[in-house]
This record gives structure tokens, C-alpha cells and sequence, in this order.
């Protein structure tokens, strides 16, 4: 991750584990597919969180390594290990940043995974550093998830636009990435990967549907940058009342939709 970004999810990890979007079957079998992966050679996933990507992908490999800023994120990756009973997997506590210094120990890799992290990260220097670490014939695969994406949700998008409502009346219109603010890139994922060695790349989408209760929208809330408990400071208790309220005024059964789209950006080095 950017530097500037390292306090980004702090406090965090117990919801993120918890509360966290799962990737569908469908998803995984669709990367397994389009990867050709075969349980031979290593997994490097790059801001790994708690390991929801890292876990399911481990059995295709050989050997995995998850990398995260956040310690907290590592521990709770670990005990997710131990309850799964994987093998083949270590943690190591690093961003993006730390590649230079990591390389080293950390090896090259078959495949290295971003899931909801690419955009955290110094993009540029990040593809010229793994450049370095990917093996030949290698790829990336960058992750994206959009769900009922709060803070960018519209009118149309009923409570997702009634929470954000919520959190920019709280915190104000820009949005929060721990202490700092989100700045995002002025190039999408394509177009930096096109300047890029891995500038051969192939787009796969997944759709998905899960229904939320009240509980599990604010433990998503508390597991994001931008309305974590640690954000929010004293006005957490108010925060969450108001949550609370806005959403029995939509829905007093206490169900609400949440369409997911997971984009995946397969990238390799020209043929």
C-alpha cells in the first residue's frame, strides 16, 4: 500500500473478517479456470486482509504467501488458517511498498493476486516491482468488487444512498481513509496496466446477490476505511443509532438487498 494509506484499516479487522463480502463458488471456479491453475507453483497474495482470497486459492498451489501493512488483519488470517486447517500458507506483515526489501525473502511467484487492494496502492511502481517477482508465463489478478458501494451509491440505490447520507452528514462530503482522505488514480486499472509489462489483458466478470440484515450492514460499516469505528471517534454510538433507525424506517423485516458484481483483470507480460 501507499504509504501515506497505513493506518487505513485500523481497529478493523474483527468486522472485516466477519462481515466482509465472500467471493462466490462461481467466482473461484472462474479464476481457477481462466489461470489454469493445477496445484503446482506459488501464490502471492498482495493486501491480503484476512485472507479472503488467500484461504480458498491455497489448495491450487503449492505454496502461499499473504502480505498485509495491517497486523491486525494477519491475526486474524491466522486464526482463519488454523480453523481450516491449511498447511501451505504464511503470513507476512508488508505493503506494496515493502517489495524492494521483501523480494528477497519472499520469492518469485506464479500468480500474484490484489483483491480490493490495487487501488490502495502506488500502481506504477507497484506492476514495475512484480515485474521483478512474477515467474515467466506468470500473471496478476487484479480483484474488484462492486456491491451496494455506499459511498458512491445514487438515489437509485435505496439504502446504500440513505447510510451514505448518513456517514458525509457525519464526516463530511469527501471520503474518509483512515485519518486521511481518498485520493483516487487518475488512470483506471486498464489503462495502467496497458503501461505496464503486464499489458495483456483479459476482463472476466461475476454477478452475485446476498440479503443483509441492520447487524450486517453496520459491521461491513465498521470494517471499511471510511466509517470505521476508529473514523467515527465519539460519534460511533450516534452513528449507529441513526443507522439503525434510517433502515427500520425502509425495511421494519429487516432485509435488504445487496447485488454484487467481482470483476477480475487477468494480466500478463506480451506473449
Amino acid at each position: 500500500m501507499s504509504k501515506s494509506y497505513r493506518d487505513l484499516f485500523k481497529g478493523t479487522a474483527p468486522y472485516y473478517a466477519r462481515y466482509r463480502y465472500k467471493y462466490s463458488p462461481a467466482f473461484f471456479r472462474e479464476l481457477v479456470t481462466r489461470l489454469q491453475l493445477n496445484g503446482q507453483g506459488r501464490l502471492l497474495d498482495l493486501g491480503c486482509g484476512t485472507g479472503q482470497l488467500t484461504l480458498p486459492l491455497s489448495v491450487h498451489f503449492e505454496e502461499t504467501v499473504g502480505l498485509d501493512p495491517e497486523p491486525e488483519m494477519l491475526q486474524q488470517a491466522a486464526l482463519a488458517t488454523e480453523e481450516a486447517r491449511v498447511k501451505n500458507v504464511r503470513w507476512v506483515e508488508g505493503g506494496s511498498a515493502d517489495l524492494p526489501a521483501l523480494e528477497k525473502s519472499l520469492g518469485s511467484f506464479r500468480v500474484v493476486t490484489m483483491g480490493n487492494s490495487f487501488h490502495w496502492m502506488d500502481q506504477a511502481a507497484t506492476l514495475a516491482q512484480l515485474d521483478l517477482m512474477v515467474d515467466p508465463g506468470g500473471a496478476l489478478a487484479i480483484i474488484g468488487t462492486r456491491s451496494s458501494n455506499i459511498f458512491e451509491a445514487t438515489e437509485t440505490e435505496g439504502w446504500a444512498y440513505e447510510i451514505r447520507k448518513i456517514i458525509q452528514k457525519m464526516l463530511g462530503e469527501q471520503r474518509r481513509a483512515g485519518t486521511a482522505t481518498y485520493q483516487g488514480h487518475t488512470l483506471t486499472f486498464e489503462e495502467m496496466l496497458d503501461q505496464s509489462p503486464f499489458n495483456r489483458v483479459e476482463v472476466f466478470e461475476v454477478d452475485d446477490t446476498r440479503y443483509l440484515t441492520a447487524d450486517e450492514i453496520i459491521g461491513f460499516l465498521y470494517s471499511t476505511s471510511y466509517a470505521s469505528k476508529a473514523v467515527l471517534g465519539d460519534r460511533q454510538a450516534e452513528f449507529e443509532r441513526e443507522v439503525r433507525r434510517t433502515l427500520y424506517d425502509l425495511n421494519p423485516a429487516d432485509q435488504f438487498v445487496d447485488h454484487i458484481n467481482t470483476g477480475g483483470f487477468l494480466a500478463r507480460r506480451p506473449s
